[in-house]
């Protein structure tokens, strides 16, 4: 049997051809039931049949296992033999495909790397593109905290921003979409900001006010207190007044009555024997006389405790008044507030009396055209009907019957 032969045959065949093909397993199969009879020993001489069988069996078994072996060293042979000339073969054409698989290679890897520097060009794109939108995304975030001319120069670079094919590619309308939510957050934003500067210059200008109104009322106060001090002055002038109008009534009064006294002992002397016949006139005039000065003296006694009592509270008032604008000044600021807030009430309701007068002169004038020109037909006709419960054609009726006169004129010639 030639190679090309061998190789037409399954690898089975050619095992089984290698141990003697059909005829040598037919023998086996004819082997193993040749002795199916033997089923147990009775004796020496069975014992002596079944060895022998099983020898036989035995042998043959030995000699398939060696055809076996030497079969299958041939084949290691063989096979060791293929290998080396495959390997031979092989070398002849290993390095011409190596070459050829790397210029392959080379230009394959040429393109995956036009690829990849391709793929990195798209992205590179696709990523700037992104990056711009996120740029207008995130403008209102980067815009917190922003003045409101800030917040409108933003809005208007915004809007200039034209959103075109040729910057954003597929992403325009991501863009677009981007561009105008940001428009309508910065609106919202500015809306917000100019309600807080307005809130902002609102409080300035309150605080302001605020300030004005208490340098106003320290002001008012320092005043008042000068005018209190300025009074006091003036009181404790006036009483210095009184008592120095005093001791001038007291001297007079000293000087009258030590006149007076001279004048007694000089008539004493002169009249001492006229004395006793005088005497009564003369006490009637001295009582007269005691009687003026007491009266003097309790008026000007009166007038200078009333100086003193004045010049006293003056004193405690301003020292009161002193000591409470030391005391209270933060509620001299609550009391301007107070009338501020007052005022602010006396205004309002000064508007409120003014609109309702006005709505008061508007229903007179109302009611002065009503009288004038006076409620329309119909306005008769169904009051007429209303009150006397009739059909309005009959109230119709009723007033057509009515002669119309000048009833002015009636009444003048009736009188």
């Amino acid at each position: 049997m030639g190679v090309s032969e061998s190789k037409e045959l399954t690898v089975i065949e050619r095992a089984a051809l290698a141990l003697g093909a059909d005829e040598g397993e037919k023998q086996l199969i004819a082997l193993a039931q040749k002795y199916t009879d033997i089923t147990d020993i009775k004796n020496a001489a069975g014992r002596q049949q079944c060895h022998a069988a099983a020898m036989e069996l035995s042998n043959a078994r030995i000699n398939v296992d060696k055809t076996g072996k030497a079969a299958r060293e041939d084949a290691n042979a063989f096979q060791k033999a293929v290998i080396a000339e495959a390997a031979r073969r092989i070398a002849i054409v290993k390095p011409e495909e190596d070459r050829l698989l790397a210029i392959r290679d080379t230009w394959d890897a040429e393109r995956e790397r036009e690829k990849e520097a391709k793929a990195a060009a798209e992205k590179a794109r696709v990523d700037l593109i992104r990056k711009m939108i996120d740029e207008i995304k995130a403008v209102p975030a980067e815009s917190v905290g922003r003045s409101s001319a800030d917040l409108t120069a933003t809005i208007e670079l915004m809007e200039m921003h034209e959103i075109t094919l040729a910057e954003f590619a597929e992403f325009s309308g991501e863009a677009e979409l981007a561009k105008i939510a940001t428009l309508q957050k910065l609106g919202e934003m500015l809306t917000a900001q100019v309600a807080v500067e307005q809130a902002a210059a609102e409080a300035a200008r309150q605080a302001e006010a605020d300030r004005i109104e208490r340098e106003r009322v320290a002001e008012a106060n320092r005043i008042e207190a000068k005018r209190l001090a300025d009074l006091a002055a003036e009181l404790e002038r006036q009483a210095q007044a009184a008592r120095d109008k005093q001791a001038e009534a007291d001297r007079i009064a000293r000087e009258q009555r030590e006149a007076a006294e001279a004048e007694q002992r000089a008539a004493n002397e002169r009249a001492a024997a006229a004395m006793r016949q005088q005497q009564a006139e003369h006490e009637a005039r001295m009582r007269a006389q005691q009687e003026e000065i007491d009266r003097q003296q309790a008026e000007i006694a009166a007038a200078k405790a009333e100086q003193e009592r004045i010049v006293h509270e003056a004193c405690e008032a301003a020292a009161a008044s002193v000591k409470l604008e030391a005391d209270h000044g933060e509620a001299l600021v609550e009391n301007a507030r107070i009338d501020a807030e007052r005022t602010a009430a006396v205004e309002s309701a000064r508007i409120r009396a003014e609109q309702d007068a006005a709505i008061a002169e508007q229903k007179r004038r109302e009611r002065v055209d009503f009288l004038k020109a006076g409620p329309g037909d119909q306005e008769i006709i169904a009051l007429v009907a209303k009150t006397y419960d009739v059909p309005y054609q009959t109230a119709c009726n009723w007033i057509a019957k009515i002669e119309f006169v000048d009833f002015a004129s009636a009444e003048e010639k009736a009188a």
